[in-house]
């Protein structure tokens, strides 16, 4: 009898008190646009364990539209962490008492592998040779989708590149939905528009648009992307954060050492994750590159507070060193042998 007690009564613990593995567990509190094929390495880091290994309950919240509409909800501490790119919202936050701050890259332009956004020019003025050069846009149509977003910033780099301004073409941002966009190219509302993988591609292969330029060609290098902590958070959590970046750097590993082509392990979690068929991620050439391991090229981040302080959406430039924190990545980059 009393044995039968015994066993009842450590039935019950078992039942009311959690594991020690899920004790241990810490949250962290994420959104992202899963469509962004290019956000590879944390759904491979999920995938395969890498956040439970550093005991992270990787809690994400999924989204439509740019992550830049979640930069209040990071700096108000509503999440913990998240992917984005970084625009004039980003810098303005200082002004207004915030303070997110970037912990880490998370990918960048480099030859060999996709890129993950290119500037399209409608078929029709492809085919008959109406643009060929970025000279040619003069007084053409052309489209920057949301101001302040990478896409943006990659069509008026372009547009100086060719040595024009906004004022020689016919400047909008008018197309900031897919269907919008798609809409665009085939009624002639807009000759030139910049979009991300894969639609690229599949617009390319659909003759919808010519895939003519990317990143890599208008601006070498360029970092569109970054993970950014919220500033109460990072002072409260360091070591999670670390953790974080530990497991994402395991993922951009694996990635990276695809050599910049498809495995069938990195295109299920790529379909998977984002929803788009496997055969349509397959007709990419493979992921984006994220070799850098987290690197931050400060470069880019003066280089883009500078130009949007040049438009007049930046109110005060803010220090990099208020922008920026890689102490962090370090730490976990000497945790993965890098």
């Amino acid at each position: 009898m009393m044995r039968s007690l015994l066993l009842a009564a450590i039935v019950v613990l078992a039942a009311a008190v959690p594991g020690t593995a899920q004790q241990n567990l810490d949250v962290v509190r994420l959104t992202l646009n899963p469509s962004t094929f290019a956000y590879l390495p944390l759904f491979t880091a999920v995938d395969r364990g890498y956040f439970a290994e550093q005991h992270i309950d990787l809690q994400i919240t999924k989204i439509s539209g740019s992550s830049i509409q979640q930069l209040p909800r990071l700096a108000r501490g509503d999440i913990d962490i998240m992917p984005t790119s970084i625009g004039p919202g980003f810098f303005n936050q200082y002004a207004q008492g915030f303070d997110a701050k970037i912990v880490a890259s998370f990918n960048q332009s480099h030859a060999g592998w996709q890129d993950p956004a290119c500037i399209l020019v409608r078929q029709e003025l492809w085919d008959n040779l109406a643009i060929a050069k970025l000279a040619d846009l003069r007084g053409k149509n052309v489209d920057g989708g949301a101001d302040g977003t990478s896409l943006n910033f990659m069509v008026k780099a372009a547009l100086a590149k060719g040595g024009l301004t906004t004022k020689d073409v016919q400047f909008t941002e008018r197309f900031r939905a897919i269907p919008d966009a798609f809409a665009a190219f085939k009624n002639g509302a807009a000759d030139v528009q910049a979009m991300t993988e894969p639609l690229c591609t599949q617009w390319d292969l659909d003759h919808v648009a010519h895939r003519w330029l990317t990143a890599q060609d208008v601006i070498p290098g360029f970092q569109p992307s970054y993970i950014a902590a919220g500033g109460t958070y990072l002072r409260d959590h360091r070591a999670v954060i670390v953790r974080f970046l530990t497991a994402f750097l395991k993922g951009a590993r694996d990635v990276t050492n695809a050599k910049g082509h498809w495995t069938p392990v990195l295109v299920a979690s790529a379909a998977k994750w984002t929803e788009i068929p496997q055969a349509t991620l397959e007709r990419l050439a493979g992921p984006s590159y994220v070799g850098q391991m987290g690197a931050i090229d400060t470069g880019w981040i003066d280089r883009q507070q500078r130009f949007w302080l040049a438009e007049g959406t930046v109110s005060k430039a803010a220090p990099l060193a208020d922008i920026i924190d890689a102490s962090l990545l370090d730490e976990a980059r000497r945790a993965v042998g890098r």
